[in-house]
């Protein structure tokens, strides 16, 4: 087999030759901190810039030597950019949301201010008067169409997307996670209007 069938024969809940092997696809589960992909190069004698995968988990894209080299059968077809154009900076705000990101000093960021999270009494006015962002300032899927493409070409291994954030993940961002628990019972409206908002984005850029 190889990496795209073996993925999808366990998929399809059958035995494959052996268990697939993911590294670097899913930035909260499978990937790498920056820094720490950094190390791996350089115990591997490797030198080369990092490709940040995942910014606002400050995760590594993966190369695909080293997918390789572990046996690895899957790609993330997210774009990426290069650690040199972003940096390690002590803070940046994760735009379009607002969400302002701090650096811990293992070199993994924390959201610590979102543009909600200040207000005391939240309203479904507070909701209506945001100015959210338009789908095609999320994510420029054409990125993501012209790499996968690329890469089924290059590659057998399977492709995985992990587009937009989800609709609860984003509201603890945004609104703080202590505000964001203590809404749902003490700010109701507020709430129910700040998710289904958040709901109607993820629909319409997904």
């Amino acid at each position: 087999m190889n990496s795209r069938e073996r993925v999808l024969t366990a998929l399809n809940h059958k035995i494959p030759d052996r268990v697939p092997i993911d590294f670097g696809s899913f930035p909260g589960a499978t990937s790498m901190n920056v820094r720490a992909y950094q190390n791996l190069l350089k115990y591997l004698g490797i030198e080369r810039e990092v490709r940040i995968g995942a910014l606002i988990m400050f995760t590594a894209e993966i190369d695909e030597d080293i997918l390789n080299r572990f046996h690895v059968d899957t790609k993330s077809v997210g774009p990426s950019k290069m650690i040199g154009d972003f940096g390690i900076p002590a803070e940046f705000i994760d735009q379009p949301w607002g969400v302002k990101w701090r650096r811990s000093t293992d070199y993994t960021y924390a959201p610590v201010e979102g543009p909600f999270q200040k207000i005391a009494e939240p309203t479904a006015e507070d909701v209506k008067n945001y100015r959210w962002p338009r789908p095609s300032e999320i994510a420029d899927f054409t990125q993501w169409r012209e790499k996968g493409k690329k890469l089924r070409q290059e590659s057998d291994k399977a492709l995985v997307a992990r587009v937009v954030p989800g609709i609860f993940t984003l509201a603890q961002f945004m609104r703080g996670f202590e505000g964001w628990l203590m809404d749902l019972i003490i700010n109701r409206g507020f709430s129910e209007a700040f998710h289904a908002k958040l709901c109607e984005i993820w629909i319409e850029t997904v």
